[in-house]
């Protein structure tokens, strides 16, 4: 299925993963609704709830963080111009240009832009991406080279000193492992 094709609206799976030192795990839930994707994912260490709503074709919509409020911690809306909001209508400068948000804790928002993208092996690109620090609730624009490097692989650069980090994916394009960090069990 192409990234624009339009899934049944049934179609929801859920996705748990486990990090490698046994010190953390997530359960996500994945569901087309409303013509676009809702990501739901709980985390156990730290403990944290978030959401993401993508398009059809993959470009994120919404991002919340919620930790400890009934209330999200944090909104961000983007109109997939670069152009992004808080919640009470702030426009955020310091993120314009990002197309995507990365959380550090879940390997799932990788799998935005690779299922978006859908590059050929040996294909990378340059993605403008805010970084959410889940504790502090600091978000840090970045520039992540994701590489295609077989059918089912990918890897994507963090700028140094950050790592270079080995994803494979399954036919969907939803991140299965992330080498030496987590590991999807369902």
């Amino acid at each position: 299925m192409t990234p624009a094709e339009k899934p049944e609206r049934s179609h929801e799976q859920t996705f748990r993963w486990s990090a490698v030192d046994g010190t953390s795990s997530e359960l996500c839930n994945l569901a087309f609704e409303n013509e676009g994707w809702t990501a739901d994912g709980q985390i156990s260490a730290p403990d944290v709830h978030w959401v993401l709503r993508v398009t059809a074709g993959w470009e994120l919509r919404q991002f919340m963080l919620f930790r400890d409020l009934p209330e999200a911690d944090l909104w961000l809306a983007t109109d997939g111009r670069g152009r992004w909001l808080e919640v009470n209508g702030a426009v955020r400068d310091d993120l314009r240009g990002c197309s995507d948000v990365h959380l550090p804790d879940t390997p799932f928002p990788y799998s935005i832009p690779m299922r978006r993208l859908d590059l050929p092996v040996g294909e990378g690109i340059e993605i403008e991406t805010a970084v959410v620090d889940t504790t502090t609730l600091g978000i840090l624009p970045t520039s992540l080279h994701y590489r295609r490097v077989a059918p089912d692989r990918w890897t994507v650069r963090h700028p140094a000193p950050g790592p270079t980090v080995e994803l494979t994916v399954d036919p969907s394009g939803i991140v299965v492992d992330q080498l030496g960090t987590f590991t999807r069990i369902r």
